[in-house]
């Protein structure tokens, strides 16, 4: 009511209609980008991941897309030492940095000294990454693939563990 007031009918009718014409604008250059040509290519990737000459008992692995590849990153759980990703939810094709990191164990109940000891014991005896963690990262800057559209897209990651 007060912009009607103040400037007339005439201007609210210009002004809604340049408002209405934009958003089609904004929908119709959005619908123009979101077509099959627009869509990332995928690939899936599978491999193993080994620490110390052993399988990486569990954790996740990350290919983070490097320039000139653009897209998400893509994560992958590791279990027993074996990673796996279909090529819908896979890494984009091209030259990713590759993070790995460990599950931390659990945390046992504070109230029970037997547990406690049990692990800060078990902390002790695992290995570390480059910070010193028994958690983490484990490569961050020196591990790299390629992956390509037309595959085999199958890598092997061997990690050493750094004693703090």
């Amino acid at each position: 009511m007060i912009l009607r007031e103040r400037c007339g009918d005439m201007f609210v009718r210009w002004f809604f209609k340049m408002v209405s014409l934009c958003l089609m604008v904004q929908v119709m250059a959005g619908a123009g980008c979101s077509g099959k040509s627009g869509e990332l290519s995928r690939a899936s990737i599978q491999g193993t991941v080994t620490l110390d000459g052993n399988p990486f008992p569990e954790g996740v692995i990350r290919f983070v897309p490097e320039a000139p590849t653009e897209g998400p990153a893509a994560s992958a759980g590791i279990v027993d030492g074996k990673f796996r990703l279909p090529a819908d939810s896979g890494p984009v094709v091209g030259t990713h940095r590759v993070e790995v990191t460990e599950s931390p164990d659990p945390v046992p109940d504070p109230d029970d000294a037997a547990a406690v000891a049990k692990y800060l014991e078990a902390q002790k005896k695992k290995p570390r990454n480059a910070r010193g963690q028994s958690h983490g990262v484990f490569s961050k800057n020196d591990l790299s693939a390629t992956v390509s559209e037309s595959g085999p897209n199958e890598f092997h990651f061997e990690l050493t563990s750094r004693a703090k």
